[in-house]
């Protein structure tokens, strides 16, 4: 909850080179993960909390990592959401007399996630839109701990460090969720509310996965629907801009469309460049002009964007790799 970044690894990618469980307490040991999993040793056998990764290497080395801590039966596997980086593990921890424990709605909040991993996995560098609630975080306030631990970086210590990160985040997102209903209320478009939304020094929050912006666009969503006005009737039929974009190309050129991509990127536009890039794409996926441009402007956004979000970092260099391959091909 700090409102300073760590470093991208510390929240992905530190378990890569960890040789030993951290021992938060002396019954409490911590394996790095995608989503950390937690070993919690009791006098009646042992707990896990979330199973990391679901690739064979995170499994392996989640499991060899904490051994040495283990006291007795694993009585129980408590996940804490239905993702493939908290559940993955489950398969080399079960035992046969271990319950596996979800909350209410997860066994098919779980199927839906493992019936969908063809739909998510090319989509891996996708951001993830989670928006928290502030009932949620009062009943953590109101327990009153000294330890937090976490799904994704290190265990927040200290109770007068925890409120103090709880009562910011709770004023973060109620400053958001006024922001965005009050632009709603002003006729302002969602666009440009996750263009201009920027939080108060003073409630500045860390944003390692979710962004201000894409918390805009999910209250927006939320309340709103699907429905934002700014495309008009188009937008209640199942045709896509792109739908046209083989006209546009046909009308202005590709090579016409790629250099004007090329010079709203040197004007310092890379999202306009990505827009015009796009077209072409869509009709032409091997324009070398286009798929140049498109590289440079996500590398311009990576750049820019600090590499602090891993949701926003995944993304942007997916479509770099993806814009590189297509230029490999030839």
């Amino acid at each position: 909850m700090s409102e300073k970044a760590p470093p991208l690894a510390t929240l992905v990618r530190a378990g890569d080179a960890q040789t030993e469980a951290v021992a938060i307490t002396p019954f409490v040991f911590m394996a790095r993960d995608i989503s950390n999993a937690y070993l919690v040793t009791t006098g009646d056998g042992d707990v896990m909390v979330n199973t990391g990764f679901f690739d064979d290497a995170h499994q392996q080395r989640n499991l060899a990592l904490l051994a040495p801590h283990r006291t007795g039966p694993l009585r129980r596997i408590v996940l804490t959401q239905s993702h493939a980086d908290h559940f993955g593990g489950v398969p080399v921890f079960r035992e046969p007399e271990t319950k596996v424990i979800g909350g209410p709605g997860f066994n098919q909040a779980w199927g839906d996630m493992n019936r969908l991993q063809p739909f998510f996995g090319p989509r891996s560098g996708k951001p993830r839109l989670v928006w928290n609630t502030l009932g949620s975080l009062e009943k953590l306030k109101a327990l009153g701990g000294e330890i937090i631990v976490t799904g994704h970086g290190e265990p927040i210590l200290g109770a007068e460090r925890i409120r103090t990160d709880i009562d910011r985040m709770i004023g973060a997102i109620a400053w958001v969720r006024d922001y965005t209903i009050d632009g709603m209320n002003a006729g302002r478009t969602v666009h440009e509310l996750m263009r201009t939304a920027e939080l108060p020094e003073h409630l500045k929050i860390g944003e390692f996965h979710g962004k201000v912006s894409w918390a805009v666009k999910t209250i927006w969503d939320e309340y709103a629907g699907w429905f934002h006005c700014e495309d008009g009737t188009t937008e209640l039929y199942g045709v896509p801009r792109s739908a046209v974009h083989a006209d546009l190309v046909e009308l202005a050129g590709a090579d016409a469309l790629a250099t004007r991509a090329q010079a709203r990127l040197d004007d310092g536009a890379p999202l306009e460049a990505i827009h015009l890039t796009d077209i072409v794409l869509s009709v032409e996926p091997a324009h070398r002009q286009a798929l140049t441009v498109k590289r440079a402007a996500h590398e311009a956004l990576l750049a820019a964007s600090g590499a602090t979000n891993h949701s926003e970092t995944m993304w942007l260099r997916s479509e770099i790799a993806k814009a590189e391959a297509r230029l490999a091909e030839g």
